[in-house]
């Protein structure tokens, strides 16, 4: 995906400096797998990264490194979220955690840290269910912005209504 990415302009650094803002991308894909975990490699990276950076750090990665609440999709969240949050406790630079994932939004905390979660930007999951079920809250996505004092704000937003043709009936996606 980065080669077609990178190809057409856009960037899959796994780190960026933006305006006293360290951003941090990590890797929690599992080919072949619908949850996630984060690789020694990669808390190595981490790590590394934050001993080494300066600023306030957003963290970003594919899966929800806790349980939000709905069961399901809870059984696919990072295997291995007790040792990243053991790496962001011992640093008080790291500001926000943000998410795809779950596809419905999330707004939470560990400590001192903003814990994020986008919609996803086609179809939506209901939140706090046992079972998968289609929310039909139109696609969306979360509009961050990174404050030179640490502070993150954020809204979703969404389309006026679901675009005409996505399947809402399907048991999976």
């Amino acid at each position: 995906m980065c080669q077609h990415l990178e190809a057409h302009g856009v960037s899959c650094a796994g780190e960026l400096r933006l305006g006293g803002w360290q951003i941090l991308m990590l890797d929690s894909v599992v080919p072949g797998e619908e949850g996630g975990h984060l690789a020694n490699a990669e808390l190595k990276r981490l790590e590394h990264a934050l001993d080494d950076g300066e600023g306030h750090v957003l963290i970003c990665l594919h899966h929800q490194p806790l349980p939000v609440g709905s069961a399901w999709i809870d059984t696919m969240a990072l295997d291995n979220g007790d040792a990243f949050f053991r790496i962001l406790d011992r640093c008080p630079r790291v500001r926000g955690v943000v998410w795809g994932h779950i596809h419905q939004e999330f707004d939470g905390r560990h400590g001192d840290v903003r814990l994020l979660a986008s919609p996803s930007t086609c179809v939506q999951f209901s939140p706090r269910t046992n079972d998968f079920q289609v929310d039909m809250a139109p696609p969306g996505y979360r509009h961050l912005a990174l404050l030179p004092d640490g502070r993150i704000h954020t809204e979703v937003k969404r389309l006026p209504a679901y675009p005409k043709g996505l399947d809402l009936a399907s048991a999976g996606y």
